[in-house]
């Protein structure tokens, strides 16, 4: 728990505004950095309060049944609050250290964020007191610079996509939004509902509108991948099939791209395939024969056959090969294949800065 504020007769000159959180939680801060920052108390504080001089001007946070209608509320001589010792339901150790962090931020000091549910709780306070723009930057900070190593970000946006997704839009964040969705995408069937949850509606449509697109685009691959031959055909002199470069070769890859399909599609969990599919198929012809003299005078030889396929198989996958993530080197194998955001994919205009 953040130590708390105690006002005193320094302070006070230093700070014309305390808020009283709870019994022996009280925040300090000055009336004009609560204007630049929050939107909320820019709309409650008069200017002909404030001055060093003056008695503070105190906000006590009124506590409602449910803990996301709290507010914070100016006290006059006529509505001074009861703050209870004890706290209540709701009210954890973790909804204080989100208060703290919140003003600390405002006074350009850093937050202590214990994880994704910190973050998650301190966006709902900046929304609710209309500071979204100076939190951005300063939790967008916090988790790029992660103790001096960005990679752990990415890990974690991998272990929870979705709320994370959450996070990037109403921090407006591409980089977090743009990785975050990129997983989401590939895992639809399990993301969907939990993103129409906490999305935006405007940006949920996107998504729907882009996995659309995604699950096309494989149909695509799918059909011409499943029906791939030579082009133009193979000569009709070789009578032998076994001794035809071109058929061996055909075979091969053919076979290759069979059994990845089949691994994928056997079980239940084949979103979570694709992708490493996808990229056995881009590897299927890859393949090496030991080729007899006959073959070789073939008009259509091996080595000849198996280019023109790799050919067709690279624009029948356009991009469904690639890892759309940043952390490439750390996909294992059964990653997902998906889609990457456009920056006019995003429901905002520019990052807040």
């Amino acid at each position: 728990m953040p130590s708390p504020s105690h006002p005193s007769t320094t302070s006070r000159a230093l700070h014309d505004v305390e808020l009283h959180i709870a019994q022996d939680k009280i925040i300090c801060i000055h009336s004009s950095t609560l204007r630049q920052c929050s939107g909320f108390f820019s709309s409650s504080l008069n200017w002909a309060e404030a001055g060093g001089s003056s008695p503070p001007i105190i906000y006590e946070l009124d506590l409602a049944d449910d803990v996301d209608y709290d507010i914070f509320r100016k006290q006059t001589d006529n509505s001074k609050l009861e703050i209870s010792a004890e706290s209540p339901p709701g009210r954890d150790e973790s909804y204080y250290r989100a208060l703290f962090n919140l003003f600390d931020i405002f006074q350009h000091r850093s937050p202590s964020i214990a994880g994704l549910d910190d973050i998650i709780i301190l966006i709902k306070l900046a929304d609710k007191y209309d500071s979204l723009p100076t939190v951005s930057r300063a939790v967008r900070l916090h988790l790029m610079e992660a103790g001096g190593q960005p990679s752990s970000l990415y890990r974690d946006i991998a272990a929870d996509p979705v709320r994370y997704l959450h996070v990037g839009e109403k921090l407006r964040s591409s980089s977090i939004t743009k990785e975050a969705a990129t997983h989401v995408l590939g895992t639809w069937s399990q993301s969907r509902e939990e993103c129409r949850s906490i999305l935006s509606e405007t940006f949920f449509g996107t998504l729907v509108q882009r996995h659309h697109e995604l699950s096309e685009k494989k149909w695509a691959a799918n059909k011409q991948l499943l029906s791939l031959n030579l082009n133009p055909p193979r000569p009709t002199f070789v009578q032998n099939p076994l001794e035809d470069g071109a058929v061996i070769a055909l075979a091969r890859v053919r076979e290759l791209i069979s059994l990845a399909f089949s691994r994928c599609y056997q079980g239940s969990d084949y979103e979570n395939l694709e992708g490493e599919m996808y990229r056995e198929v881009a590897q299927s012809t890859a393949i090496t024969y030991t080729l007899t003299p006959k073959v070789a005078r073939a008009a259509i030889t091996f080595d000849s056959a198996r280019s023109h396929l790799q050919a067709k198989i690279a624009l029948a996958l356009g991009d469904l090969a690639e890892v759309h993530l940043q952390l490439q080197s750390e996909v294992l194998p059964g990653h997902i294949t998906s889609a990457q955001l456009k920056d006019s994919d995003l429901p905002w205009d520019g990052d807040w800065i």
